[in-house]
């Protein structure tokens, strides 16, 4: 700000603005029309920021719908023992979190789950002949529902 300050003095100091003195009804319209405009700036800045906010608060929900939470149900002979102890293991999307994954559970299969467990997968190194690359990962969710309460995979 030093360097700026001593521009503006190479310049001629103060701006005219300010040699005006505030007795003068032209200043005092000035002034006036500047805080109005100021007023309306902010205004204006203010609904900005409302709009990112709503916007922001749209992204949290977008992973929220079902179909984006859970991508898959994980089968294998572990998870269908696992079943019968009213475990269910879920492949679901990276980022969603217990809360969410909660969520679209009770929302698509109608029960009420009791705890959720969570295990990212990372990716594993594949090699095809003489080609190598990487097998995708993953995030598996290991939910618990009520005793009394069921889900049935192979039918939906």
């Amino acid at each position: 700000m030093a360097l700026l300050d001593i521009l503006k003095k190479e310049k001629g100091g103060r701006s005219e603005e300010k040699r005006k003195s505030p007795k003068t009804k032209e200043s005092v319209i000035d002034k006036k029309k500047t805080e109005e405009e100021k007023g309306t700036r902010n205004k204006k800045i203010k609904d900005v920021k409302k709009s990112k906010q709503s916007r922001k608060t749209l992204r949290k929900k977008l992973p929220e719908a079902a179909y984006k939470v859970l991508i898959a149900p994980y089968v294998t002979e572990k998870t269908t023992a696992a079943a019968e102890k009213n475990q269910y293991v879920f492949k679901v999307f990276s980022r969603a979190n217990k809360i969410q994954i909660k969520k679209a559970i009770e929302d698509v299969f109608g029960v009420s789950v009791e705890q959720i467990r969570t295990v990212n997968i990372h990716r594993k190194p594949k090699r095809i002949g003489g080609r190598q690359g990487w097998e995708k990962g993953y995030k598996k969710a290991i939910i618990k529902v009520r005793q009394d309460q069921k889900i049935d995979i192979l039918t939906r």
